[in-house]
């Protein structure tokens, strides 16, 4: 008898059978729906799968990795994820922080998404790396991804702040709002915009850029350590 599908008369292995003896990378579990849930703590549990198309389970050895942005332990109170499928997976825990949290990382992550979309040789101009190492990310990686890919379709080699989006070429965006009501925050971030503004109009010269702010250039300079600005 046919099946209600091509194929569906035979075997077909499934992610549990590629990944026999190997590891499978499970992401945003945390979206997994409680039906699904259920099934994949069989499999853990077990460590049999049914292929689709046939009517007797094997045996698999799977390592799982699995990934989400969501706070599973809020999801388990509010019984949206299994508690036996947390604490099944609960085995090593890697917190990875937010991008906003590690801001050195952005130039590195940037090169690489550079590499990854670009056709061809694409440089990034010292101003547009400040304003992408300066702003929040609340969308992390995949907002990154995206803002890069963008801008490589708009400039012609090299990325520079006319070819990021307004509110990060800018310096809006969510970083302040991160900052929340903590005053030293706020002024140290209003600083850091003025100095890398003022380095930029003045192509790095900080005797220039001293005479913008209104400041010496061993205040300028000051300044500068103080709020770990590379110029």
């Amino acid at each position: 008898m046919r099946g209600a599908f091509t194929g569906a008369d035979r075997p077909r292995a499934g992610l549990f059978e590629v990944a026999d003896r190997g590891t499978l990378f499970l992401d945003e579990i945390g979206e997994m729906s409680l039906a699904m849930q259920t099934k994949l703590l069989r499999v853990l549990e077990d460590g049999l799968v049914r292929p689709l198309g046939s009517d007797r389970a094997r045996k698999v050895d799977v390592r799982v990795i699995a990934a989400t942005h969501r706070d599973l332990d809020a999801l388990v109170r509010a019984r949206a994820f299994r508690e036996d499928l947390f604490y099944r997976l609960n085995i090593i825990t890697i917190r990875v922080p937010p991008l906003r949290e590690r801001a050195t990382d952005v130039p590195l992550i940037v090169q690489h998404l550079v590499a990854k979309h670009g056709r061809g040789p694409v440089r990034v101009t010292r101003g547009a790396m400040e304003r992408l190492s300066a702003y929040g990310w609340p969308g992390n990686v995949r907002q990154l991804e995206n803002e890069i890919r963008r801008a490589i379709v708009l400039c012609d080699g090299t990325i520079d702040r006319e070819h990021l989006s307004t509110e990060i070429a800018h310096g809006g965006g969510a970083a302040p709002r991160e900052l929340g009501l903590n005053v030293r925050a706020r002024i140290d971030a209003l600083e850091t915009e003025l100095v890398r503004d003022a380095l930029e109009r003045t192509r790095g010269n900080q005797t220039q850029a001293a005479k913008l702010l209104g400041l010496s250039r061993f205040g300028l300079q000051k300044m500068i350590k103080r709020l770990a600005i590379e110029a």
